[in-house]
């Protein structure tokens, strides 16, 4: 996958098992051996979230190019290598990788509404470089490392609060790069126990302004 695609680039995978007693699936682990050369498995018993989780593979990584993504893989490899590029080009500091329609037609109808939702209150509210902070595929250079691990909420809206950072940083050079997903990929609906925790995070991010 993207080995074959950036042939002269060395790329480590580091795999957080988030408290999960699950094997991670065959399918997924493949899709792993064929990115890189050299895979990180990290494990801990409880689940903490995905904030969490990102943060810990960021914390055991110091490479100059740093890329975060979810186990199954959801975008295209194309649009994978154009969410790369920039950075290791060192035409960008961060890429944000924006979720197109074929995205959103996948989503469940709760999880499409309070995405779109959330965009308006971003845009509106927030004044961020993306109201599309929620896109899941997000790149940057060891030089932004220190400012992601600033984040502290260990769920979904780490993205969120990741974007904030960046964003009250003018001299960071941002993109956003439009991604299409694979085929095959499916969308769970959102729990409401999921949607209250996530609300007060954001309010967390509301307060930092």
């Amino acid at each position: 996958m993207l080995r074959k695609q950036l042939p002269d680039k060395h790329i480590r995978a580091i795999v957080v098992n988030d408290g999960s007693d699950s094997n991670i699936a065959g399918e997924s682990m493949e899709r792993l051996e064929e990115t890189a050369r050299d895979l990180l498995l990290l494990s801990y018993p409880i689940n903490k979230g995905k904030g969490f989780a990102i943060r810990t593979g960021v914390q055991h990584s110091l490479a100059s190019v740093i890329v975060y993504t979810d186990i199954d893989f959801p975008y295209t490899t194309e649009s994978m290598i154009q969410v790369i590029l920039p950075v290791i080009q060192r035409e960008a500091d961060v890429t944000l990788a924006i979720r197109n329609e074929t995205y959103y037609s996948q989503l469940p109808p709760g999880r499409r509404w309070m995405s779109k939702i959330l965009r308006a209150v971003n845009r509106s509210v927030l004044r961020l470089h993306t109201s599309d902070t929620q896109g899941g595929l997000k790149a940057f250079s060891r030089d932004v490392r220190e400012t992601f691990l600033q984040t502290q909420i260990n769920r979904y809206l780490f993205d969120l609060e990741f974007v904030y950072l960046i964003s009250k940083k003018r001299e960071l050079r941002i993109r956003m790069i439009e991604a299409d997903l694979r085929e095959g990929i499916r969308m769970s609906p959102v729990r409401l126990q999921i949607i209250l925790r996530e609300s007060l995070n954001f309010l967390k991010v509301l307060i930092k302004r």
